[in-house]
């Protein structure tokens, strides 16, 4: 190895202080090396055959392959850790907009609940203005009763069994809060009309107050998506590649890398 070294050395000397003299100079390659020596008009020059231009190309090559501009943090490290946090805020507005998602989905679930609550005691009360009726007797207001207990027995398990996501949801609408547990329609049958109208008007103050709360996270969602799309563009801005910009650019750099290797090439067969 020392002694290849030495020869190499005698050989360069000779060729740059003996042939300095050729306007067309030479290239010389020494075995198994990385690098070229262009010697003539009395100077000579290492040319790596990594070539800045090379390398620029390569590089270019690097961010059309990945799509970002910034695919190493050398090329801008302000920029990088500007993106970084951006993403961080997006991945964090990504999730708040999932979890108001899913608590919207809670509350149209214990809408479609109070739905179906409303609609069994419209059921009471129209069998309380039935029972109301002169013609029925005890016998036919007892089975009226019947079904009004029934009723009131599927409120109950509807709000004793009802869970979202394995949690149970916990209202103060059973069917003793409401006082649909004092209907009577055997001894007093109208009593069942202002209590199922009681039951309703509290059941309709709920449902607009959780109508209300889930208009403002569609509110939200709507704002966050916004706030979320801006906030991409802008990151998009600092990190990722302009393609058409790259593309020209790669190609100039592709005649540069052509020229260069033509000329040697020239200087090589003079």
């Amino acid at each position: 190895m020392k002694k290849t070294f030495i020869v190499v050395l005698l050989l360069f000397l000779y060729f740059s202080f003996n042939l300095a003299a050729d306007s067309a100079g030479f290239v010389f390659v020494p075995n198994n090396a990385n690098f070229s020596i262009l010697a003539g008009q009395n100077a000579y020059r290492i040319i790596g055959h990594a070539s800045s231009a090379e390398t620029q190309f390569n590089k270019s090559l690097k961010q059309a392959a990945s799509g970002q501009r910034i695919s190493v943090i050398g090329v801008d490290p302000a920029g990088k850790a500007v993106a970084e946090k951006m993403e961080s805020l997006l991945q964090e507005i990504r999730q708040r907009s999932v979890n108001a998602r899913d608590w919207n989905s809670y509350l149209r679930y214990l809408d479609g609940i109070l739905a179906d609550t409303v609609t069994k005691i419209q059921r009471i009360r129209l069998l309380g203005v039935k029972a109301s009726s002169g013609i029925m007797g005890e016998f036919e207001r007892e089975i009226i009763q019947s079904e009004i207990d029934m009723l009131i027995s599927a409120i109950r398990n509807d709000m004793k069994h009802s869970t979202f996501n394995k949690k149970k949801i916990d209202l103060p609408i059973t069917p003793a809060a409401l006082g649909l547990t004092d209907i009577d329609v055997v001894k007093s049958p109208s009593s069942a009309i202002s209590i199922a109208d009681s039951s309703l008007d509290e059941i309709s103050v709920i449902r607009s107050q959780k109508g209300a709360e889930s208009r403002m996270l569609e509110l939200r969602i709507e704002g966050e998506s916004y706030h979320f799309l801006n906030l991409s563009t802008a990151q998009s801005g600092i990190r990722d590649v302009n393609m058409s910009e790259l593309s020209t650019k790669i190609n100039l750099q592709r005649v540069k890398i052509k020229s260069s290797h033509g000329v040697l090439y020239k200087i090589m067969k003079q």
